[in-house]
């Protein structure tokens, strides 16, 4: 703990002035004095709403942390403050509120967030399980993505990081990549088998198969993240640095270690594939939709288009804020009391103005400085409903000179006189002398400190906030005087312009990088920004779905891009490798299609379902970023698969990219 205050020490002090100023035997008919020191207390501008509500109804016990109390002890602190808290209210109820409270629910969500995680592998261990028909793999998946997740854990460990609110996001995009791998090996391996291959020759024919597009996605991504490394801000550096690391984990064990242990179990697996009677061409799913998606080819594209305009008109008109409070649900405990304190007693989001001038602050001329930037606060038609309060040096003269001067509503003024001031200084006991001279002036009382508290508001309202309040004073105060705002409040505006600007540079990077990776996979610019267009939609559907449901973009919900980006390209990259395979094989687009519809399809809607249902899991957070991010990022999982499965296709007859046809003696029709 810095320090504490409370009514009680106030009033200690109070009864020291009436003793040693008016001469009054304090220690006589107590009730008496207590209820004078009440209505002193209400009408002093410095303490209500400080230490009292307006009302008289409540009171505070104010507790200042040092920062490394903050940092390392903030819960033993919290316990101790609530345990005196417990003893002071003598069984009347009382709420914990501010900015360590608030830590410390982040803290508590941030750990259910990570049990989550754990039902998240348990749900995708069951589909895996339901899916491929095999213990033995469905296991071995699943270790995969746990032995991931535990080697970046070491690397978090031994590099001195932790998660937070914004790294807490790279464990959902390693355990996507994690299983995406997994799955794309194993449906490669059981289509092998079911060909009638040897289980040895088939396995080694997956792997053949997945390797490189699984090598490609992990570099792409990767290198996506890393450029989020240039950010200022440390959290964000961080999170590019884990999600690089954990994407290149992901490829480096899932490859051998699936590879070893699909070996392990191929010949029970290869009994069970056996064992199923295969199916015709004609009776697939997915021969049907590659004969609707060539007859209706031309409707696909310019709905696609159409789906498109809208999104990104969507996306235009998205709400660019953050409101801290959203974070929890309103019928939280935590946002309960929040809301109970500022309606009731005072704002509860701080920020500081450090005026600086060419004398002492102390000067009259000065002191009235300080109390005209107070009431244009207090009064201003755009920003008054936002302050809840503010102190400075000036309310403490004007205190100590109203009581100096026997209490009353009109004894509380910036005394004109400069001995008057001095000797109010001089009397100031030395408790409150202290807490002026700590917290409210400095460089040899060059530079004095407004404490403003505000209410809690959106960044956006935030920003018009500190605005008006920094041209106003500019425009007033021009070359007479200097002030900076700093604080809590300005702190969580530059944080949150620095998460999007990092975001939309994260996206915008991995979107060129993966277009050099489709020109360098299909040798054809034209090609790849075909099959990027194709890619961008379901992305910006995601995106686009936040304006209709009311979401804002913020710091978390911005990351629900780079994962979609992630997770569609993945995909699509083989996606197009196995088309190029077919292609080359059977000559014609349409039979090609229709091939790789049946091969990797599949793998593309298993993965895509075990993803978007393990990611429900998170919709339970009761942390509503998380519960956005899970919720987006399933959506993402069903836009990726239309966008791949359905509109991909559609372009790549459309526009006839992605290779060459060559004449055979198939027919080009998927249906006869």
């Amino acid at each position: 703990f810095e320090d504490a205050t409370s009514v009680g020490e106030v009033y200690d002090r109070w009864k020291d002035i009436q003793r040693e100023r008016f001469g009054e035997d304090t220690t006589k008919d107590a009730a008496a004095l207590i209820e004078r020191f009440k209505q002193e207390l209400l009408r002093s501008d410095l303490f209500r709403g400080l230490l009292v509500s307006g009302d008289a109804k409540a009171i505070a016990l104010n507790f200042s942390f040092t920062e490394e109390g903050n940092r390392w002890n903030r819960p033993a602190a919290l316990a101790l403050a609530r345990e005196v808290a417990v003893e002071a209210a003598g069984g009347a109820p009382f709420d914990m509120v501010g900015q360590p409270v608030h830590g410390a629910e982040l803290d508590r969500l941030s750990l259910r967030v990570k049990k989550l995680y754990s039902a998240i592998i348990g749900v995708a261990f069951v589909i895996l399980l339901f899916t491929f028909r095999s213990i033995g793999l469905a296991v071995c998946g699943i270790l995969c993505v746990v032995a991931t997740l535990f080697i970046l854990q070491a690397y978090v460990y031994f590099r001195g990081l932790d998660l937070n609110v914004v790294t807490s996001a790279m464990p959902t995009l390693v355990i996507v990549i994690s299983l995406s791998n997994v799955i794309h090996l194993c449906t490669e391996f059981r289509q092998e088998l079911a060909k009638g291959i040897e289980p040895g020759e088939a396995l080694r024919s997956a792997a053949g198969q997945v390797f490189w597009p699984c090598l490609l996605n992990a570099t792409t991504t990767s290198l996506g993240f890393l450029s989020l490394m240039t950010s200022g801000l440390g959290p964000i550096r961080n999170l590019g640095e884990l999600s690089a690391i954990g994407v290149l984990l992901a490829f480096i064990v899932c490859m051998p270690v699936m590879t070893a242990g699909i070996s392990l179990f191929r010949n029970s697996v290869a009994r069970a594939v056996a064992k199923r009677p295969p199916k015709s061409e004609e009776a697939e799913f997915f021969y049907h939709v590659a004969g609707f998606e060539y007859e209706y080819r031309r409707e696909i594209v310019y709905g696609a288009l159409v789906v498109l305009g809208i999104a990104i008109w969507s996306v235009m008109h998205l709400r660019i804020e953050t409101n801290p409070l959203e974070f929890f649900p309103r019928n939280s405990e935590f946002a309960q009391a929040h809301h109970r304190v500022e309606t009731t007693f005072t704002g509860l989001s701080p920020f500081s103005i450090e005026v600086t001038g060419k004398s002492s602050m102390l000067e009259e001329s000065n002191l009235r400085a300080l109390e005209m930037i107070q009431n244009f606060m207090a009064t201003d038609p755009e920003i008054k409903d936002s302050i809840a309060r503010s102190a400075s040096p000036a309310d403490f003269i004007k205190e100590m000179n109203r009581l100096a001067r026997g209490g009353g509503d009109f004894m509380g003024f910036i005394p004109p006189d400069d001995d008057v001031r001095g000797r109010i200084l001089d009397g100031m006991t030395g408790g409150l002398k202290d807490i002026l001279r700590k917290r409210f002036l400095a460089d040899e009382d060059k530079t004095a400190r407004i404490a403003v508290r505000a209410n809690t508001l959106s960044s956006s309202e935030y920003s018009h906030l500190l605005e008006r309040l920094e041209g106003w004073i500019e425009k007033t105060f021009r070359g007479e005087l200097d002030a900076q705002i700093t604080g809590v409040v300005p702190l969580i505006n530059s944080a949150q312009d620095t998460i999007l600007r990092s975001q939309i540079q994260s996206f915008s990077m991995a979107i060129l990088t993966i277009f050099a990776v489709y020109v360098m996979l299909l040798r054809n610019p034209f090609a790849s920004l075909v099959v990027m267009i194709a890619n961008l939609i379901p992305i910006f559907v995601t995106l686009g779905s936040m304006y209709w449901l009311n979401i804002s973009l913020n710091a978390s919900t911005a990351m629900v891009a780079s994962a979609a980006i992630g997770i569609t390209v993945d995909d699509s990259i083989h996606f197009l490798h196995r088309y190029r395979q077919e292609l080359r094989k059977l000559g014609r687009r349409k039979r090609a299609i229709s091939a790789t519809l049946r091969s990797s399809g599949k793998a593309i809607l298993t993965n895509s379902t075990v993803n978007a249902i393990g990611f429900s899991v998170l919709l339970l957070s009761g942390f509503m970023p998380t519960v956005y991010f899970g919720g987006l990022l399933a959506l993402a999982m069903w836009t990726a698969v239309i966008g791949l499965l359905v509109i991909l296709p559609a372009y790549i007859l459309v526009f006839g990219v992605a290779g060459k046809e060559r004449e055979t003696g198939h027919a080009e029709e998927p249906h006869s």
